[in-house]
């Protein structure tokens, strides 16, 4: 047997490998431990530093070689099993590096490295309730352990643990106050719970302690911007593109801002500028397709978002994307199959199922739109289903079933608590609706008797619903109002040159009628609000006068009509626009004026044009008219529209003379 001397290396040798390492000479401790470990094999502690040297300096496979020899002729050594564990976790071979930091543990319970990788390595496994025992063992072992604690929060973080994770990093900072990095974790943290102004503080205190960080930047502007403080979000993602030109996601996010803030042409030229540091960026083309819609580059628009499309086809919002803006330029066709692809690819996409739902009925392919509707009912029942089950409380009520369209509104009363404006249209439209039902409810025991001879065809916006039902008496004739409902539309769509599916939905409506009908045309209302139509046109070019708006508005859209009834003769009523019965709470009085005199002078041209070319005129201005052209709140059943009652005196009004 050897003299074990002859097996230990002399001890100068090994303080001077000890030394290369420790002072970070990984090359001279490589070449010493390699000279040692030929000379004595089967001395450890040369095989340990050389393990480690070579996982330092990025050999990572030759160092799992020498860490299983160094474990293999000291069992017993709890550092060599820790080593091994870090080694085989580079490798990603996580069970097995768990297994080597347990033994490591079991050998020594009191050292803290493996507890500590050991954490790592669950949280990696996606165990992290265990590896928050980990960390709290390091934690217990070392209270001063800062990456414990910061790695705790971000475990915490993964569990949704939002407020032990801001604990966590708070102790974090409190052990090393001048990284940056933990400033700035912990505001992301703040901004996630919805405390921005805290998340503010964070940010910049991390700006404090580095300057020249983009990225810290540009989270600081999202918390400025979430803050509505538009104008400093805008100088800090300013300042985090000088600081890091080809940052992409602060292009991003600086054009949202400025489309935001309606700076579209701005938006337009952020967004062409990433495209320049990362031209497959797809996202980019979506936004930069939504900058062009608004900005009525419709067709762009499309290019642009075929282009996202082209570059990340299985994602379901750029198909969703795209029909909105084939929808908006009445190429529904298009527009159906790009939602129908949008769903393909994600089943439960609500917003696309809603869209698609609305191509539908533009298409006036009632039957189809019925059935993605009760579909939606199923999927999302509690948000966008909300809105379906209005649109179908409608369609049964234009189809006589009332009972089940009160049962769909009383099922979607919910929808009154919801607070964003995608829901807008749907509120008004349950509310408005329950209120007809109720009136029929009250009233149909006194009609049921009445001999119907014609119909009359009510086509427009929300106004025409409430005629829907109603019986006309003449003296010669009892007619039955009849309603064809198309959502949101203006005059302004009829009479535009350019296809729309406005236009669409009442042509095939137009069409589907016996020749000859007597019609009722109830447009108009929504081109004459302060938010939107002839005034919101105005404000976009004050240059403009209103007087020739309202003229150029009201010819074209009689011209439109007049043209597609040379062939169908129908016998055409068109519905004037009530006084307004706004609130005036938070309007100025000058506001309230301009609105009483454009409904006003709309009413006077749209009745004088009218009769001029032939068609008849239905007068509810002069019947809402208190005498200074506001509500006299006599014959509205809400702020917008009239009551059932209201209509009926119209037309006593309209046939008496």
């Amino acid at each position: 047997m050897s003299d074990i001397k002859e097996q230990t290396p002399p001890r100068e040798k090994l303080y001077s490998l000890f030394d290369h390492y420790k002072n970070a000479r990984y090359e001279d401790a490589e070449k010493l431990a390699i000279v040692i470990t030929k000379q004595f094999p089967l001395h450890q502690f040369s095989w340990k530093i050389l393990g480690v040297v070579l996982q330092l300096t990025g050999r990572i496979s030759d160092a799992l070689v020498i860490n299983q020899k160094s474990v293999e002729l000291n069992t017993q050594d709890a550092e060599a099993h820790n080593n091994l564990g870090n080694t085989l976790q580079q490798l990603g071979r996580l069970e097995e590096a768990e297994e080597s930091c347990r033994q490591a543990i079991l050998l020594r319970s009191g050292y803290i490295e493996p507890h500590y990788n050991l954490g790592n390595i669950l949280k990696e496994l996606g165990r992290l309730e265990d590896a928050v025992a980990s960390y709290r063992k390091v934690i217990e072992l070392k209270p001063d352990y800062a990456e414990a604690h910061y790695n705790l929060g971000n475990a915490f973080k993964e569990l949704d643990r939002l407020e032990d994770a801001v604990s966590s990093y708070r102790k974090v900072i409190e052990l090393k106050p001048g990284f940056a990095e933990f400033h700035n974790t912990l505001g992301f943290m703040q901004q996630e719970l919805g405390r921005s102004e805290e998340a503010e503080a964070s940010y910049r205190q991390a700006i404090t302690l580095k300057s020249d960080d983009a990225e810290i930047y540009n989270n600081l502007g999202l918390v400025l911007q979430e803050l509505n403080r538009l104008e400093e979000a805008e100088t800090i993602y300013r300042q985090a593109i000088e600081l890091k030109p080809d940052f992409l996601e602060v292009h991003n996010n600086l054009g949202l801002m400025l489309q935001e803030l309606n700076r579209l042409e701005e938006a337009e030229t952020i967004y062409r500028r990433a495209m320049v540091i990362k031209p497959n960026f797809a996202e980019n083309y979506r936004n930069l397709g939504n900058t062009l819609q608004k900005m009525g580059r419709l067709e762009d628009a499309v290019s642009s978002n075929r282009k996202a499309i082209e570059l990340k086809p299985d994602f379901a919002e750029f198909h969703s994307n795209l029909g909105l803006v084939l929808q908006e330029i009445g190429r529904l066709e298009e527009a159906e199959a790009s939602y129908r692809q949008a769903i393909i690819l994600k089943p439960d996409y609500a917003e696309a199922m809603i869209n698609l739902s609305m191509v539908l009925g533009y298409m006036n392919n009632l039957d189809a739109e019925i059935c993605v509707l009760e579909n939606l009912l199923i999927v999302d029942r509690d948000n966008f289903g909300l809105r379906a089950a209005v649109i179908l409380a409608i369609h049964r009520f234009l189809k006589d079933d009332f009972t089940i369209s009160k049962k769909y509104l009383l099922e979607s009363s919910e929808i009154q608590n919801k607070l964003t404006v995608e829901f807008l249209n749907e509120k008004i439209y349950q509310n408005y609706l329950l209120k007809i039902l109720s009136w029929h409810e009250n009233k149909s025991s006194k009609s049921l008797n009445t001999t119907i001879d014609k119909n009359i065809y009510v086509i427009g916006e929300s106004h025409a619903l409430v005629s829907h039902g109603l019986r006309v008496q003449t003296s010669d004739n009892n007619f039955l109002c009849k309603s064809l409902l198309i959502m949101g539309c203006k005059q302004w769509y009829l009479g535009n040159s350019i296809k729309n599916k406005y236009k669409i939905k009442f042509e095939n409506i137009f069409r589907s009628l016996p020749k000859s009908s007597k019609i009722l045309l109830a447009i108009g209302e929504i081109d004459c609000r302060l938010d939107s139509g002839i005034i919101k046109h105005k404000n976009k070019y004050p240059e403009k006068n209103i007087t020739e708006l309202i003229l150029r508005t009201i010819e074209s859209y009689l011209k439109y009509i007049y043209k597609m009834n040379d062939y169908y003769n129908h016998k055409i009523i068109i519905q004037g626009v009530p006084c307004p019965n706004i609130s005036l709470k938070n309007i100025s009085k000058e506001k309230v004026i301009e609105l009483i005199n454009l409904i006003r002078e709309f009413n006077d041209l749209l009745k004088s044009k009218s009769i001029e070319i032939g068609f008849d005129f239905l007068d509810v201005y002069k019947l809402t008219d208190r005498g200074d052209g506001f509500s006299n709140l006599i014959w509205h059943i809400d702020t917008v529209h009239l009551s059932p009652e209201g209509m009926t005196e119209a037309w006593r009004m309209y046939y008496s003379g």
